[in-house]
């Protein structure tokens, strides 16, 4: 029986032809008798992607800076200088096209930002084939990878699954895979949004059987906390489904949320790992395991807060319902809603759209602009009262205010409302007395 693995690499292991390089031979190290590789762009070519979309909707045509970093990723590689120079046409095309137009649709920027992994597949598979691999670069809408007709973040339709593993058959060498890529049943291209090449890892890892998924990253595995905050954090040699899920709503950047519902459903081991430590073996996520204390933590550091504390009950609902609709269709996720008898409070991401969207809210009682969200995370926490009562008493002994408990909401964590300014050392506060802590029996 053939033994499929699939190994997704991101952007931060594609920054230049080094790591290209390096990433190839993963592949022929880690990647078994058949593997199947799924890329991101390259490190920063979205974005770059997407500065130049803007700036020719604008009236400026220019893709130069894009085209001399793969051109030197190109030489770096010591590839054919021609390898790309049909998708720098379409690319120059499409420009010119929004630029006389004046005019950026999500449709076309979508067609737009599919150029990086494009032009990442191309690279990645002639450098398999310069190693001596057999190799194929594939878009993933010839998988079969069709959404929903809805650019920006597309669904994938449900029967995705059966026709990657029918396509992926054909494929002769190595299919090397655009990840976040799909089209509609109109044929019009579409995207799976941030981090949708996980998405696609996984959904051909499920289609194909795969034994192993394996994502390559610039980390040793997921983290007990965001090291950026907490420099005493360490990786996890395993995590639960639930758990990783849990951390991605606390907003640590685990994987895509659709990827880890699939996951859960896959018949192999899913496996995070570090291209900058191949010796070290990672997270790997399990289904389940058999502890009750927190492993882990994630923050949401910039968050604003509303509150709607006036009138009856039925007009505060009527409020709530008006603010969620106006931020969904602004794109402003609402990260923690509270419905209590004395009122409602939501929270959302700062951000400048967020600032500009509150003068077109219902006006609320109160709005706090200096808050985040701190989330605890282990198997079965969420209406652990332990935790709940030493988060309390640690953080008042340390001084600081917890504003809100979301507790008993989640299955798998719970999530605390603290004052910005305080969020730093909280963290450190409660990873160093809380994770990895025995609880009491419930």
């Amino acid at each position: 029986m053939t033994r499929i693995q699939v190994l997704k690499f991101g952007g931060a292991a594609l920054a230049d032809g080094y790591a290209i390089s390096r990433a190839c031979d993963l592949v022929s190290r880690f990647g078994g008798e058949c593997p199947i590789v799924v890329v991101s762009a390259l490190m920063g070519v979205t974005d770059q992607l997407l500065e130049a979309a803007l700036a020719a909707s604008q009236g400026r045509l220019d893709a130069r800076a894009l085209r001399i970093r793969h051109s030197s990723v190109v030489a770096q590689l010591g590839l054919p200088s021609d390898l790309l120079q049909r998708l720098w046409r379409e690319l120059h095309l499409l420009l010119t096209e929004i630029q006389q137009q004046k005019e950026l649709s999500r449709a076309t920027r979508d067609l737009v930002l599919s150029f990086g992994e494009r032009m990442s597949a191309r690279l990645f598979a002639d450098t398999l084939r310069m190693k001596g691999m057999s190799a194929t670069p594939v878009d993933a809408f010839d998988l079969g990878f069709e959404t929903n007709p809805a650019p920006g973040v597309a669904r994938l339709l449900h029967q995705v699954p059966k026709r990657v593993a029918q396509a992926v058959e054909q494929v002769p060498g190595v299919p090397v895979v655009t990840g976040f890529l799909a089209k509609d049943s109109g044929g019009n291209l579409t995207t799976l949004g941030r981090d949708g090449s996980d998405l696609t890892a996984a959904v051909i890892a499920s289609a194909v059987g795969a034994y192993r998924l394996q994502y390559w990253k610039d980390v040793r595995g997921i983290q007990s906390a965001d090291p950026r905050w907490v420099s005493t954090a360490s990786p996890l040699d395993e995590i639960t489904v639930g758990e990783a899920r849990e951390l991605a709503f606390g907003g640590a950047q685990v994987l895509h949320s659709a990827s880890l519902q699939l996951v859960s459903e896959l018949p192999g081991e899913v496996q995070i790992r570090s291209f900058l430590d191949v010796d070290h073996d990672g997270t790997l996520i399990t289904s389940s395991k058999d502890r009750q204390w927190p492993v882990a933590m994630a923050c949401r550091p910039q968050l604003i807060g509303i509150l709607y504390g006036e009138g009856r009950p039925q007009k505060v609902q009527a409020k709530l319902s008006t603010v969620l609709v106006r931020l969904g269709s602004a794109g402003v996720v609402a990260r923690q809603v509270a419905l209590t008898g004395a009122g409602a409070r939501i929270w959302f991401d700062d951000s400048p759209e967020a600032r500009a969207l509150l003068g077109q809210l219902p006006p609320p009682t109160q709005v706090f602009e200096d808050e985040a969200s701190i989330s605890l995370v282990g198997h079965g926490l969420g209406a652990h009262p332990d935790l709940l009562r030493r988060v309390l008493e640690t953080m008042g002994s340390a001084g600081f205010e917890v504003r809100q408990a979301q507790w008993g909401i989640r299955e798998h964590g719970q999530t605390f409302i603290v004052p910005r300014e305080c969020l730093a050392q909280a963290q450190v506060l409660l990873h160093d007395t809380v994770i990895g802590c025995t609880l009491l029996p419930q």
